[in-house]
């Protein structure tokens, strides 16, 4: 049977996730002179999840289309893929999960944007653990 295109919407399995309280913590010690500057750095089990989000290339993509806007609704994220609304929807939950991304809700769409201050920490974090590998790139 011919298959009917479907409208791209968010499902309900996907929600808000903040970032929980003991993913972060404190770190010093940023540079040996001077006073000891501090930093919100993510924890190691935060940053495998990102990283592990990140690895897909889908959700690479939209976070990178996220990026070039404040706001996007869940159907023009998925208009920009040739993936289906469901394999969307898991892709933004994943991303939602981790942190990277906020979900609000207004009826029964779904507007998502990127959580810049846990993107920054995470930045951060990255540069402080590999200073040396990140000033290559």
């Amino acid at each position: 049977w011919p298959r009917r295109a479907q409208p791209r919407t968010c499902y309900s399995d996907v929600r808000v996730n903040h970032l929980p309280e003991a993913s972060v913590s404190e770190h010093t010690e940023l540079s040996n002179s001077g006073p000891r500057a501090k930093l919100h750095a993510l924890e190691e089990g935060m940053m495998l999840r990102i990283i592990k989000a990140l690895a897909d290339h889908n959700r690479f993509r939209i976070l990178r289309i996220l990026n070039e806007h404040d706001e996007l609704s869940c159907g023009e994220i998925g208009a920009r893929f040739p993936i289906g609304q469901a394999t969307i929807s898991h892709h933004l939950k994943v991303l939602g999960d981790c942190g990277l991304v906020n979900i609000r809700r207004e009826g029964q769409f779904g507007y998502v944007s990127i959580n810049r201050p846990l993107l920054h920490r995470f930045q951060g974090t990255m540069a402080h653990l590999l200073p040396d590998k990140l000033a290559l790139l």
